[in-house]
């Protein structure tokens, strides 16, 4: 019984103690550094964080509570070091940041010791770290994992680890300031000591401000904070409050235009405590906690009145045949006979450009088929046939304007007789948007059905077969020695000499005959493909082209910027006795310190702590 009473006390002993350990070393996840940015104005940049650790899971925690006695509680506080080369102290509305840090962490080195006297090794997976950057970004946010650590504890040797790199380029979206702050580190540590596994799934966030470092963006017309940091102080449950706009020296002033002292607003909270502005006075109760809080404020100027600019009216072209029959021509001469367009996965009724002869309908399924006669030959008869009228912006715009997605008014369709050579003939239609569809990107118009004389099937059957009567390229393997021409480079005389010797020798192997029917015949045909195909083309009207880059892109409207500033209000709590009164000369020191006023009689201005 005793022996069992020793072990089982030894194991859960050994086991608190690495826990302990591994929690304490592995908390190393949240140290940073920051890595260098593109802005100019840049300083150096040293944060003290205080963060704690505890389990991420039911079986986690349960297992740090077995640890409560060794280690003071179930969680472990953890001061992190957060230093910074060169973070901007300001930039320009879009400008490109370099927010890339580095993330290293200092051990626990009472912890580190216990675990040396161990003999124990510890590992950390699965290392996540999350960090946020708050304020006018185009990013949000930064996830990183590190790769897989060994700590091997050594008494009295500092653990320093560093876990790679998180975050990347952002730019910067409008006036304010940008916030870098310390979210969450997760990981899995494992640790084997005296023969005794121990597994805990970690979570680590800061307490008090997360804040690392900002940088300030700002139209160099929006309001002005005399201070980009206005560092307050309170007692643990006080109050401090700071008038932001009154006052003989107001820490907000207007800019080029005037404030709006009703769009002064808290944007981010602090992470403890209650934030509040009335009047223009910002006031925090403190909470119980000591610590440093943050508290972001915003207030905006009136608009300039070049804020802003317009959108873009998108113009897209649609270009004509330019081998078309001239209007009036009829028979198997070359003229569209109807056709579609498609927009934003609608598409028009047909667009008549020669004689509408009435039912069947043209369809794609009747109008060219391989077998049998077609729609076609209706429209293509000497007599009694289709003759070409030729296309209309009217036409073209009044398609359009049925489709439910365009509507009537929402586009201008404009002929243009771009051929010098021929200057009244329309070369190509200007699709103007307007309306509901002016100032923005619109889908690209598309050819639908396309019905012609000759038809296009036909053509596309021709072409099919010119192309399977040209061979594939041959493959030629990197490194593979030279192929050996069985014809010796031979041509003309010399070829039909060699050719007619083999076949009396007997010597006309196979490889000899592929090698010749591919120089008399193959070749030939080869070379001869694309003006073979040129002239079939020819016999063919052009199709109509739907340009797919606009002659101008739409764009919409870029909205005014608001002319905004934004300033951080730090209110250090301190543990102390509530209802504490100030003298005048320490709320004049207080005032001098903060550079800060807050609401009250002429005599008592200053920092006020309420109990």
């Amino acid at each position: 019984m005793g022996v069992n009473r020793v072990a089982s006390t030894k194991r859960g002993r050994t086991a608190r103690t690495a826990g302990g350990v591994i929690l304490a070393t592995s908390l190393l996840a949240l140290g940073l550094v920051t890595a260098a940015t593109s802005s100019s104005g840049a300083a150096p940049v040293s944060t003290q964080i205080e963060a704690l650790c505890s389990g991420a899971d039911a079986a986690s925690l349960a297992t740090l509570n077995n640890f409560a006695g060794i280690l003071g509680g179930n969680t472990i506080p953890v001061t992190l070091s957060a230093t910074a080369a060169d973070i901007p102290e300001s930039a320009a509305i879009g400008e490109k940041i370099n927010a890339q840090f580095n993330w290293t962490g200092t051990l626990s080195q009472k912890l580190i010791n216990t675990a040396a006297g161990l003999g124990a090794s510890i590992d950390a997976e699965n290392i996540s770290a999350q960090m946020t950057i708050k304020g006018p970004s185009d990013i949000g946010s930064f996830s990183a994992t590190a790769p897989n650590l060994t700590v091997v504890p050594a008494v009295g040797v500092p653990s320093v680890i560093g876990l790679g790199t998180i975050g990347g380029e952002i730019t910067t979206t409008g006036g304010g300031i940008i916030t870098y702050r310390v979210a969450s580190v997760s990981f899995t540590t494992k640790l084997l000591a005296a023969g005794i596994p121990v597994v805990l799934n970690i979570t680590c966030a800061p307490t008090g401000s997360n804040l690392i470092s900002t940088t300030s963006i700002s139209d160099p017309d929006a309001p002005i904070f005399t201070s980009g940091i206005i560092p307050l102080a309170a007692t643990a449950g006080g109050v401090a409050t700071v008038d932001l706009l009154g006052g003989t020296s107001p820490i907000i002033t207007s800019g080029k235009t005037p404030l709006q002292p009703e769009t002064l607003r808290i944007v981010e909270e602090p992470s403890e405590g209650k934030a509040t502005i009335t009047d223009g006075v910002f006031s925090f109760t403190a909470p119980a906690k000591a610590g440093t809080y943050s508290t972001t404020v915003e207030i905006c100027g009136v608009q300039k009145e070049d804020a802003g600019a317009p959108g873009v009216s998108e113009i897209q072209n649609l270009a004509l045949g330019d081998n078309w029959a001239p209007i009036g021509s009829g028979g198997f001469d070359r003229r569209p006979i109807a056709f579609s367009l498609k927009f934003g996965g609608e598409e028009t009724d047909l667009i008549w450009a020669s004689d509408n002869l009435g039912g069947p309908e043209p369809t794609p399924e009747n109008w060219a088929p391989a077998t049998g006669p077609g729609q076609v030959g209706r429209y293509a008869a000497l007599l009694f046939g289709s003759v070409y009228r030729g296309i209309s912006a009217a036409q073209v715009q009044s398609a359009l304007e049925s489709l439910p997605n365009v509507g009537a008014g929402n586009v201008e369709v404009v002929a243009e007789k771009s051929n010098a050579a021929r200057p009244n003939l329309v070369t190509n239609f200007k699709i103007n948007f307007q309306g509901e569809l002016a100032e923005q990107d619109v889908p690209a118009l598309t050819l639908g059905q396309w019905y012609s004389v000759l038809p296009q099937e036909a053509l596309t059957r021709i072409n099919e077969s010119v192309q399977a009567l040209i061979p594939a390229p041959a493959t030629t393997v990197p490194g593979a020695p030279a192929t050996v021409d069985p014809l010796g480079g031979r041509t003309g005389q010399a070829l039909n000499d060699f050719i007619v010797e083999r076949i009396l020798t007997g010597t006309f192997t196979p490889e000899i005959s592929a090698a010749f029917v591919k120089v008399v015949i193959i070749d030939p045909i080869t070379a001869a493909a694309p003006a073979l195909i040129a002239a079939i083309n020819g016999l063919f009207p052009k199709m109509i082209d739907p340009v797919a880059v606009p002659v101008v892109a739409g764009e919409l409207p870029t909205e005014p910027e608001p002319l905004c500033s934004q300033g951080i209000i730090d209110v250090t709590v301190t543990a102390g006795v509530l209802g504490i009164t100030l003298e005048k000369t320490d709320v004049q020191d207080a005032t001098t310190t903060s550079g800060a006023q807050v609401a009250g009689t002429s005599d008592t201005q200053g920092l006020g702590f309420v109990g």
